[in-house]
């Protein structure tokens, strides 16, 4: 079947999805099932084209916790990039014209020495990825290099520029886990907390947890968390808790703002409470229970990174 023709069903199953109250409900289930559709529409759109190279998802959609109108990035790992420029174009604009409008990086295996000592945002992107199609010794011999690049001076350079880098961000958006108008990402005790504890664990341990089971990667590590005893039972599940609550905000902020968004302001902060049930007088409540949720994560992001 033809991108144009593909279009019309992928649009149609994104719908089915964004209009699924029980769905919505659950934000891990709900990001799972949209992160697993663009997956699947991706799979069909490229099935016919040969590809020498590893496509993977990044980012939020790797974690599979993809909010409806979050980015959906694609990283096209080749051994060389020189004389692919007309593959990757191609592959782009078929999923483009099936109505999937993803952003893409292009690298080659030089690019993990290069990035390692230049840029520590797109260095987190390279383990914090997910094998989509293509070649997949490509992307296991990517992840072994990776890997191998992690020697005590990187880790320690690249983990304290992870710890510079949350304080740049509290300063840039708010250091306090109950700011008025949080940004549901940036602020302090918002979903970045979490995840840059994630990368942080990947970094001192050196190993992925992009596991292909359908659940979310932070299911996945408050698992581990479990497993290696670093946190007791109840500190995890209110941490798995304060998670699912905020990643379901930003969900049903994208859904009723109807485009990305990450600012929670005021006449949202309305509007998502009474999607959950709230009356229109006792709303403020809502707001009571997502700050005690950031300040969960926040206490366990400056617990973690002592530790680390």
């Amino acid at each position: 079947m033809e991108p144009l023709e593909l279009k019309k069903y992928f649009i149609e199953d994104r719908n089915k999805i964004f209009q699924n109250y029980e769905l919505i409900r659950n934000p891990y289930q709900f990001c799972v099932r949209w992160s697993i559709l663009i997956e699947e529409y991706i799979l069909k759109v490229l099935s016919g084209i040969k590809l020498n190279c590893a496509i993977a998802s990044v980012g939020s959609f790797s974690r599979r916790e993809l909010a409806p109108y979050s980015d959906i990035d694609l990283m096209f790992v080749f051994n060389k990039v020189d004389g692919n420029e007309k593959l990757i174009k191609e592959c782009i604009t078929k999923l483009w014209d099936a109505g999937i409008e993803v952003s893409h990086t292009v690298r080659e295996f030089s690019d993990i020495q290069k990035f390692i000592e230049t840029d520590l945002e797109t260095f987190t992107q390279f383990f914090d990825s997910r094998f989509l199609l293509g070649n997949e010794k490509i992307y296991h011999d990517w992840n072994s290099l990776i890997i191998k690049a992690l020697n005590p001076t990187n880790k320690k350079r690249l983990l304290e520029e992870y710890i510079e880098d949350i304080k740049k961000r509290y300063k840039k958006y708010g250091d306090s886990a109950k700011v008025l108008e949080p940004n549901i990402k940036y602020t302090a005790g918002g979903l970045r907390d979490l995840q840059v504890i994630q990368w942080m664990y990947c970094l001192k341990n050196e190993t992925f947890i992009n596991v292909q089971d359908e659940i979310t990667q932070s299911e996945t590590f408050f698992s581990l968390l479990k497993k290696n005893k670093l946190l007791i039972p109840r500190a995890i599940s209110r941490l798995n808790e304060s998670y699912k609550l905020i990643l379901n905000t930003r969900n049903l902020l994208h859904l009723l703002s109807e485009h990305k968004n990450d600012r929670l302001e005021f006449n949202m902060q309305e509007k998502i409470a009474i999607a959950l049930g709230y009356t229109p007088e006792n709303w403020h409540s809502f707001m009571k229970k997502y700050f005690e949720a950031t300040n969960v994560i926040k206490r366990f992001c400056r617990t973690m990174r002592k530790r680390i």
